[in-house]
């Protein structure tokens, strides 16, 4: 399994081929995407999402390279997620090298996980927007 997270507060193109090649990393893999509370947006962007969690799940899940969406409750991390699941693969994108926290790291060697990190596809929404 491939997983995959963000806010995904306006699915744009980037993000689009931000998933396009997470799953060109394993084409045989499910792509499993983990969308992230509101609270994580109120906290991390400093703002009120634009749409809330089940409304950013929709657009995600609409994509044929999509295999699954996990909607994360509150309270449950990223790291959580990555242990629940156990994925192959966990792929974020460029500006995560080298600022992926060790919490993340950590939830990837308890689970085996490979983290692998995308190239730049161009700004998306969140950049766009604050």
């Amino acid at each position: 399994m491939i997983l995959a997270s963000g806010c995904f507060d306006g699915l744009s193109a980037p993000q689009v081929k931000y998933l396009e090649a997470a799953k060109r990393l394993a084409p045989r893999e499910p792509l499993v995407v983990t969308i992230v509370p509101d609270s994580y947006i109120r906290l991390h962007k400093g703002r009120d999402p634009y749409w809330p969690q089940a409304d950013r799940a929709v657009p995600v899940q609409a994509l044929s390279i999509v295999d699954r969406v996990h909607v994360q409750p509150e309270g449950q991390s990223v790291p959580d997620v990555i242990r629940l699941l156990s994925p192959k693969y966990f792929v974020k994108g460029p500006e995560w090298d080298g600022a992926l926290d060790q919490e993340h790291v950590t939830a990837c060697d308890d689970a085996g996980t490979e983290i692998r990190f995308t190239r730049n596809f161009g700004k998306h929404w969140s950049h766009v927007r604050t």
